[in-house]
């Protein structure tokens, strides 16, 4: 695609699509730019958080809101950073806490301080403190949120990328799909060409 097509491909040792998704939201989202994201991963709901921003789900269709969260993509990292993913690795900030808690702290600040001075125990008899496993969810989860260095590098990506954007060969493209034995695609070429030639 980079090579052979005028399609932006943005990727960087060390960094994963949706740092790179989520930089390229906070640079280009606004008024003046529709941005849809096409995504079945529902960490991407916070990018709503940014104006003019759109989330399909490829599985259903379907445009994914921030209407559970009043709105807000603070609210929905807030929960998210306190449940952790299991699915990701990420260990809970509080175990077992009910939504009403957890609505309760984003609401109230001393009941957010209360809650985050909070301790449980883990499964290997460890002593955690809530607030220093939300800081390490959101190092984690927050695409807000990455260390300097790491968004260095997303900009510098983006940046280069969208300033050297590539040219559509049809003469290479059709190398490049006979080589990997594309057939539908190569068969229907002219619909392709006008979206890789922008």
């Amino acid at each position: 695609m980079r090579l052979h097509t005028s399609v932006i491909c943005l990727a960087a040792d060390g960094l994963e699509a949706d740092d790179l998704v989520a930089g390229f939201v906070q640079e280009y989202a606004g008024p003046e730019n529709e941005i849809i994201a096409i995504s079945t991963d529902k960490d991407y709901i916070q990018i709503l958080g940014h104006e003019n921003v759109k989330l399909i789900d490829p599985a259903t269709g379907n445009e994914r809101t921030l209407e559970e969260w009043g709105g807000s993509a603070d609210l929905f990292m807030f929960e998210k950073c306190i449940r952790g993913d299991a699915g990701d690795n990420v260990q809970s900030a509080y175990p077992r806490v009910r939504k009403t808690r957890i609505m309760k702290a984003w609401e109230e600040p001393l009941e957010r301080v209360n809650m985050m001075e909070e301790t449980w125990t883990n499964q290997d008899g460890k002593t955690m403190l809530v607030k220093e496993v939300f800081k390490e969810n959101e190092l984690l989860m927050d695409l807000a949120k990455q260390p300097q260095e790491w968004r260095d590098i997303m900009d510098k990506t983006i940046k280069e990328n969208m300033e050297n954007p590539g040219k559509f060969s049809l003469f290479q493209f059709m190398k490049f799909l006979g080589k990997f034995e594309m057939n539908k695609v190569a068969d229907n070429v002219n619909t392709f060409a006008a979206m890789l030639s922008r």
